[in-house]
């Protein structure tokens, strides 16, 4: 296989994995059903992550954390603790009182929290984690030549923004948002009650 077709190899893959409902997909969900430009701004955040777990992996993530077992241990319990944290928060956000359309997009800060929280959910997804420190070594990426690796680290993380860009779009445009609306308390209980089980079966599975 040449490096251009490991590399696209690689590109496939990601797709498939970031188009896999997971927790960074439940959060831009549930961020669209309120606001567009939240929902942007979580989306965007998952570039730099991305960018840094790819450059990681390329580093050899996997091995750094198998020469540590107590740090990823602790580094995996940090994470399951955070999503179960943010599970509940969800199922908090859709029991309280809905805020008027104009207040709700005139807060403070609100770009800057939404982008913060989906820097912190996609940094602290045990998922993500596992999956940047396996998928140069499955897909044999890692012995492409160094300015093709650069290419990667770009790449990644990009086609991973296109389809949280596009999938806020949707949800947040037309039909959609509309339908959306009506079942935003279920989405904020649904999404919430995915993120602990996901939390507190990583947690059992980690001890």
């Amino acid at each position: 296989m040449t490096p251009l077709q490991t590399l696209g190899l690689l590109a496939v893959a990601h797709l498939i994995v970031v188009a896999t409902p997971g927790a960074n997909t439940l959060l831009v969900l549930r961020t669209a059903t309120r606001s567009r430009s939240r929902a942007l701004a979580v989306a965007a955040s998952f570039w730099p992550v991305g960018a840094l777990y790819t450059a990681a992996g390329i580093l050899g993530l996997a091995g750094m954390l198998a020469a540590a077992p107590r740090i990823e241990f602790l580094l995996r319990l940090t994470c399951d603790v955070y999503l179960i944290w943010l599970g509940f928060g969800m199922i908090r956000a859709s029991l309280r009182p809905e805020a008027p359309a104009a207040a709700e997009g005139s807060r403070k800060g609100g770009l800057v929290q939404s982008f913060a929280t989906g820097l912190f959910t996609n940094a602290t997804n045990p998922k993500s984690i596992a999956y940047y420190a396996s998928i140069f070594t499955a897909t044999g990426a890692v012995s492409l030549p160094g300015p093709l690796l650069v290419v990667a680290i770009l790449l990644l993380p990009s086609l991973g923004s296109i389809w949280y860009v596009t999938l806020a779009l949707f949800i947040s445009s037309g039909p959609a948002a509309r339908a959306f609306e009506r079942w935003k308390r279920v989405i904020d209980r649904v999404a919430g009650g995915i993120m602990i089980l996901l939390g507190l079966r990583l947690v059992t599975a980690a001890r």
